[in-house]
């Protein structure tokens, strides 16, 4: 999970804060057990990683932590991450999402449900193979996040970097806070060559996404490093 104090870190933004509650510093420690946000509605995701998470206030008050459900990540598909070397738009850190959920605004309630189910149904395609629904899940993911945040919240570069991938057909969706996505071409080998051309002409980098256990062995250490 690339989070704004590590993408500030790599000067792929130029602020940390939460992009949810916009309060504190935006880290793992924030993001998982500290952000009020972030615990009110349930669920920390991406559709595509490693660990499906679930930080309800049940678990949170009963036990102290979330729960943590592994994923296998040879269920993935090939995904390829698409980002720009120099991000001249990332973002705006401010939103009213918060005020707007704490309001009891049903718009923002009953996306954020529909956004905390995503990751299960996303898990079930996986098992299944079902690919197409996978991608479904992908592109869900963005629009909810987009017609929540407002495009001024996510960025002119973030949106046309999913808007490019999308031009070809490819699922995309934010891999975290923005200033990189992740997309993937459920056709094959014929629409990742249609990925790569329209996102050179784009001016954007796009290569294969490397994904690796949320606790990696040894292997998966030598095999990262060997990648890099």
């Amino acid at each position: 999970m690339k989070t704004r104090n590590f993408l500030v870190k790599v000067e792929a933004l130029q602020e940390s804060f939460c992009s949810i509650c916009d309060s504190k510093e935006e880290n793992r420690s924030h993001l998982f057990f500290e952000c009020q946000f972030s615990g009110i509605y349930g669920q920390i995701y991406s559709t595509v990683k490693e660990l499906i998470e679930d930080f309800s206030k049940e678990y949170m008050d009963k036990l102290g932590h979330g729960i943590y459900t592994p994923m296998d990540i040879s269920l993935l598909p090939p995904l390829h991450l698409i980002y720009a070397e120099n991000p001249s738009d990332s973002g705006k850190v401010h939103s009213t999402v918060r005020k707007r959920w704490l309001d009891g605004e049903e718009f923002i309630i009953s996306s954020m449900t529909e956004v905390a189910k995503l990751p299960l149904e996303g898990r079930t395609a996986l098992l299944g193979k079902d690919y197409t629904k996978f991608a479904s899940l992908m592109n869900r993911n963005f629009d909810l996040r987009r017609s929540m945040f407002g495009d001024d919240a996510l960025g002119s570069m973030n949106i046309e970097m999913v808007e490019v991938a999308r031009s070809v057909g490819a699922a995309s969706k934010f891999t975290g806070s923005g200033g990189a996505i992740i997309a993937f071409c459920k056709d094959g080998p014929s629409q990742v060559k249609l990925l790569e051309d329209a996102c050179e002409k784009a001016g954007f980098i796009v290569q294969p996404a490397l994904v690796v256990p949320s606790f990696p062995n040894d292997t998966d250490l030598e095999t990262n490093f060997q990648n890099k």
